[in-house]
């Protein structure tokens, strides 16, 4: 066992040497290699070139801003490495963040107008931040100058004759701290971008697990409902088959002395009138269940997507791991040894549901309780291997970018119109990223030795030949639905219970636990919206509401859900509730979404009011004027109307309906020429085409 003992401390040591992403010190970060650092600058600069060529002018910009801190880094840290190429970079790259700007925050804005929903208390980050070029030259400058005192005490160190002295020791830590500084303040962008790659893939997790903790409680939801409808299908089977006994009676009694038993008629109209009413409960089970399938399949998708997103992040996280030493024999120690450690666990399972089987003793629920657990072993082992299988595609699409990136430089150099320094730049460039594959390759084969030494020790210890049959996937946990549907159940209880009173610490963590709750949810039901996932959105804000009956946020987001399932009236209940528990914080859009309810309810002088409230706390909302001049229309007070609608083009020009109404009322009125150029105005802003508009107007 010698063997074992001397590789488990191996891969724990590397565990611990393994430091998470963006925990880098500044002087760490500060002395990456320059070329690696241009390298990936270079790939997000191409990247973001492609991205644009697509039209996609908000993620461009997003790469943009990475290579930019790449470039910038290097130029900072490394000031005597290849200063015209990567000076030639950054001005390259301001310049086209420069012309993109405007597209990608538009972008940004249509984005957001067309998820709807409003976010609570913090509106988001904005991704779209312009450059600050003076912000720039003030960083360059204030390092330079830093720099040149480090250069002078350093001077002033070596010519010093006693380096013992009080004063060689002062001038020691004065050059120590000013380093220190100059070290944080050149790592700051690159700091910046790993703490906020970190932030997001963190995000995503956490999104992602509210959601499949929401998932597990639909299940249970449609489980149950699918179970009363089961119910409700046989008592209507039953009451049909005694309905049918008794009018069999009825028609026997008939045919032997031609009248009818009072009696007997009451029951069978007894019998129609349980079964109507239970024909209304399987209509609405049979609704229950069919929207709570629907939210099942989009909550499924969405976790797809999630995890889609997710590994994207992980990709580029692992692509700045590159330049942070972290490489592929690391991830492969931290897989072998979370294999062992499983391996354990599962065995250990196995054995105390065998002993608690043959243990005449042994209760019911001490059974159970053992199976539970040799479950959730076998769960964790299949997760282990789906996030293998993952990190095994990341690796190969890592290995594929190189692969691409060298063809790309290869195909470049012989192909393109290139001038000297572009000549340069890519020869130069094609060193690097052979350089990178080669590292790459010796380290993909370091870790295949890792594991080759881990199946040796498989055939005499247990416990490895089962962690490698784990890893290499010859070992796949089977799992039922039914395990499925308990390892959901476990996951999604978050409850406690406590025999002592709760302290104000508890209620506060539990009170920062449930926010933090609330706002993955709301982010996934905003995902969802976005998507037109309106059913799996409904299902996770009516969860928020259910949890925190408080959460007015939710209840907007809610509300405009049931206005785009063509619900106005449930819609109306929850601005009503919103505005209710906002208490005195002003939301003009709970007061518009009201109104934009009651309208389309019909219901005119409720509308007028709370959108009058709504125009009040934001008198720059168009559509607001939209309404209140179709109200006024219908109404029969048309230059009420027209100041509406004029109001409204005048706030935002780019929305059709208004130009299309005044072109109805222009035709009405029986002006046709100012018709037909008010028409084309709201055809040109995207409205739908009305050929029955087309020739009434002679258009």
């Amino acid at each position: 066992m010698t063997h074992l003992r001397h590789l488990m401390a191996f891969l724990l040591a590397g565990l611990q040497l393994l430091a998470p992403l963006g925990a880098q010190t500044p002087a760490e970060l500060a002395s990456l290699d320059p070329s690696h650092l241009y390298f990936q600058g270079w790939v997000l600069a191409r990247d973001s070139d492609t991205l644009i060529g697509k039209d996609k002018y908000l993620d461009a910009y997003i790469k943009l801003k990475k290579a930019k801190t790449m470039f910038d880094t290097v130029a900072i840290n490394h000031p005597t490495f290849k200063p015209d190429l990567v000076k030639g970079r950054q001005e390259s790259t301001r310049e086209t963040m420069d012309a993109i700007y405007i597209k990608a925050s538009t972008q940004q804005e249509e984005s957001k107008k067309k998820n709807g929903f409003i976010e609570g208390e913090d509106p988001g980050e904005n991704l779209i931040i312009p450059l600050d070029p003076k912000a720039d030259a003030k960083r360059m400058g204030d390092l330079n100058s830093m720099q040149r005192k480090i250069e002078q005490l350093q001077r002033q160190l070596n010519e010093s004759n006693n380096g013992r002295n009080a004063n060689a020791a002062k001038l020691r830590e004065a050059l120590k701290n000013l380093q220190e500084e100059r070290n944080d303040i050149a790592s700051a962008p690159l700091r910046s971008e790993l703490e906020a790659l970190n932030k997001e893939i963190s995000g995503l997790r956490r999104e992602k697990d509210a959601l499949s903790l929401a998932l597990g409680k639909t299940k249970a939801t449609l489980l149950k409902t699918r179970q009363e409808l089961d119910f409700t299908q046989k008592a209507l089977a039953e009451l049909q088959r005694r309905g049918r006994e008794q009018q069999a009676i009825i028609e026997e009694q008939r045919t032997i002395n031609g009248s009818v038993v009072k009696g007997q008629q009451d029951q069978i109209d007894k019998l129609r009138r349980e079964m109507k009413m239970k024909d209304k409960l399987l209509a609405v089970e049979r609704e229950k269940t069919k929207q709570l399938g629907t939210q099942l399949a989009q909550s499924l998708a969405m976790i797809d997507d999630l995890q889609l997103e997710y590994n994207d992040l992980i990709k580029e996280k692992e692509q700045l791991n590159a330049l942070l030493k972290m490489t592929v024999p690391d991830q492969v120690q931290k897989l072998l040894s979370q294999n062992v450690s499983l391996s354990k666990e599962f065995t250990d399972a196995k054995r105390q549901v065998k002993a608690s089987m043959e243990n005449s003793n042994a209760s019911k629920e001490g059974i159970l309780l053992a199976q539970r657990a040799l479950t959730l072993a076998r769960a964790k082992i299949r997760d282990t291997q789906r996030e293998n299988a993952q990190q095994k595609m990341r690796v190969h699409d890592l290995e594929r970018r190189l692969k691409m990136a060298q063809e790309d430089i290869i195909s470049q150099s012989v192909n393109g119109n290139l001038d000297e320094t572009k000549r340069q730049e890519l020869a130069w460039l094609r060193e690097v990223v052979k350089k990178q594959r080669d590292d790459f390759e010796a380290a993909q084969k370091k870790g295949e030795l890792l594991v080759a030494q881990a199946r040796r020790m498989g055939i005499e210890d247990p416990l490895w030949k089962q962690a490698i049959a784990q890893f290499d996937d010859s070992f796949k946990p089977s799992i039922t639905p039914e395990e499925d549907a308990m390892i959901d159940r476990v996951r999604a209880d978050f409850t406690v219970t406590s025999k002592f009173e709760v302290t104000a610490y508890e209620r506060r963590v539990a009170a920062e636990e449930l926010g933090r709750r609330e706002d993955d949810l709301n982010k996934v039901a905003t995902r969802l919206y976005s998507k037109d996932d309106l059913e799996a959105s409904r299902g996770i804000l009516e969860m928020i509401i259910e949890e925190n009956p408080a959460a007015w946020d939710a209840m907007v987001n809610l509300g405009i859900v049931k206005l785009r399932l063509e619900q106005p009236s449930e819609a109306a209940k929850h601005f009503e509730q919103a505005i209710l528990y906002a208490g005195n914080r002003k939301i003009p859009v709970a007061h518009f979404m009201l109104g934009d309810a009651y309208y389309r309810s019909q219901v005119f002088p409720e509308a007028e009011r709370e959108i009058n409230i709504s125009l009040e706390l934001d008198p720059e909302n168009a559509n607001a004027h939209v309404i209140l001049g179709n109200m006024a229309g219908k109404m029969g007070r048309g230059p009420e109307a027209k100041i509406h609608f004029k109001q409204a083009i005048r706030i935002d020009p780019n929305i059709w309906e208004p130009h299309f109404n005044l072109a109805y009322m222009a035709a009405r009125s029986g002006k046709n020429d100012q018709a037909k150029i008010l028409y084309q105005e709201a055809l040109r802003r995207g409205a739908p085409a009305r050929p029955d508009f087309e020739q009434q107007i002679g258009l």
